[in-house]
């Protein structure tokens, strides 16, 4: 059992915690709680498996119970599972020290970067396909481009509704908040694994590889179309900006169209995760 944070391994975990540039360095980041560890596990990604004692202890108690379910496994499932991938042993007081949250959910596990491109992300066959009438089938591409969002919990908001609304995908600006930070990865409730997203350095040269892949762009802009009367192409990509700012002029000038959501007068904004939400279910109805 490891028993203190002067543990290269514990020291390694909290500095992934606190550090960006050390997380693309190592190309490794923190996902916390048994959910987020057992898909991680699923998807191939996990590195490293730490399990605080007091976790541990009640997995081997519930599991002869009749209510031995633990994030989706029965307790000797994820006793299984743990042996099978191998794991370190934390004591309470140093697993304390390594959680994100208030109250630890007692695992933790370092997973893998993914390296994916803005044309894979474009190219990718993660969104829905639309059947029409003529039992034509025509592939339906959703991408999310953001700008400069600085606000890690809106970004894993936006990861977790792309994922729901059946975006192909999402892709991230220089200036964009790390989607591994540990906030990030908790909003994003699983998504940040399963969704298929991309860095670009510059807004513009993202907005013009989807242009150049025949994909068309919705900027959104308080003097934009109502997004009630506007037609969205089966391949569309849409850009959200800075919570406080908005999208930039460089970026607007390159959009095909830009598009607004209409709201009470009395209201000047909506929260940038709120309206990004609104903007994808609203272009994707007829798609899902």
């Amino acid at each position: 059992m490891i028993e203190s944070t002067n543990n290269s391994h514990i020291k390694n975990i909290i500095k992934l915690m606190k550090n960006g540039k050390e997380r693309r360095k190592q190309k490794l980041y923190p996902v916390e709680g048994p959910k987020m560890v057992l898909e991680a596990l699923k998807l191939g990604l996990v590195n490293e498996i730490y399990i605080s004692e007091r976790a541990l202890e009640g997995l081997n108690y519930e599991k002869d119970s009749a209510n031995n379910r633990y994030a989706g496994f029965s307790c000797d499932e994820v006793l299984k599972i743990l042996r099978e991938n191998g794991y370190e042993t934390v004591s309470d007081k140093v697993f304390k020290e390594l959680s994100d949250t208030v109250t630890p959910q007692g695992m933790i596990a370092l997973a893998d970067i993914r390296d994916t491109s803005v044309k894979d992300v474009i190219y990718s066959q993660y969104g829905v396909k639309h059947f029409c009438d003529d039992i034509c089938c025509m592939s339906v591409s959703r991408i999310l481009i953001l700008e400069d969002i600085q606000d890690p919990g809106n970004l894993g908001t936006m990861l977790r509704t792309a994922e729901a609304a059946g975006f192909n995908g999402v892709i991230i600006n220089k200036g964009t908040v790390d989607p591994y930070n540990p906030k990030a990865v908790r909003s994003s409730m699983g998504a940040v694994l399963r969704l298929p997203f991309s860095y670009g350095e510059d807004i513009c040269d993202i907005i013009e590889e989807c242009r150049n892949c025949g994909i068309t762009v919705y900027g959104t802009h308080l003097q934009g179309n109502d997004i009630r009367k506007t037609e969205y192409k089966p391949c569309s990509a849409f850009v959200i900006g800075n919570e406080s700012k908005g999208m930039s002029e460089r970026a607007k000038a390159l959009c095909d169209y830009t598009i607004r959501i209409p709201m009470n007068p009395v209201s000047e904004s909506l929260n940038a995760g709120i309206a990004a939400g609104i903007i994808m279910y609203h272009s994707s109805l007829k798609f899902l």
